[in-house]
């Protein structure tokens, strides 16, 4: 087989990963163990990129004149685990299906993005640090010529869509401040911790992931 043709094979293979997953989480059992960890190793093998990062900035906009509302996600990136050498530390755009409101459309409104976590049934982020996993966005989710999308420089050209998230709260940190590493309970279907180590520890010893390159 061709370098051309393992690619597609590659490709053709975490596209339907990406849709089976897509089709069935909402039927994984949380609270069977075994499920959990088959599922999450799922999400980590499944995902070309996998970082952490911060959201410094979001814009909504339609994916086509009547089409669904998405929101592009400004995401500067300080801790690669997944995909160094195509992606690199620094900003990065996210699409997510999470809605919102477009203030082109809506002179008088103000700007509103909803935040709620995958349970809901979409993927939805907003202000905030996360651990990102996630594929190439599908072109069609671009938008137009002039959608932010296409429109905001980033320093990674590659736009990426939500395959699944790990969200950090550090709202109670000033409770740890001799440890600025600790933050509220995370839970990632249905696997909980307290800190960034044990999280990190979790996500090397079940999936292999490493920082392969990290901001100072």
């Amino acid at each position: 087989m061709n370098t051309t043709k393992k690619y597609i094979s590659v490709l053709s293979l975490i596209c339907c990963t990406y849709f089976s997953f897509a089709q069935n989480c909402g039927t994984v059992d949380e609270t069977d163990p075994k499920q959990r960890l088959a599922q999450q190793k799922l999400i980590m093998q499944s995902s070309p990129f996998i970082f952490e990062g911060t959201v410094i900035s979001q814009k909504c906009y339609r994916q086509s004149p009547k089409g669904a509302v998405l929101t592009c996600s400004t995401i500067e990136i300080t801790k690669i685990l997944k995909g160094s050498g195509i992606i690199t530390l620094g900003t990065i755009k996210v699409i997510t299906e999470q809605g919102g409101s477009i203030p082109e459309e809506h002179p008088n409104n103000e700007v509103y993005i909803p935040e709620r976590g995958p349970k809901d049934g979409n993927l939805r982020i907003g202000k905030g640090t996360y651990i990102i996993f996630a594929p190439n966005a599908d072109t069609s989710m671009l938008g137009s010529l002039n959608s932010p999308a296409r429109t905001i420089t980033t320093d990674n050209t590659i736009v990426l869509g939500l395959y699944n998230i790990i969200g950090f709260d550090y709202t109670s940190s000033k409770k740890h401040p001799n440890n600025s590493d600790k933050f509220p309970l995370v839970n990632w279907w249905g696997s909980q911790f307290q800190t960034k180590d044990e999280l990190y520890t979790y996500l090397n010893n079940n999936g292999g992931l490493t920082v392969q390159e990290e901001k100072k």
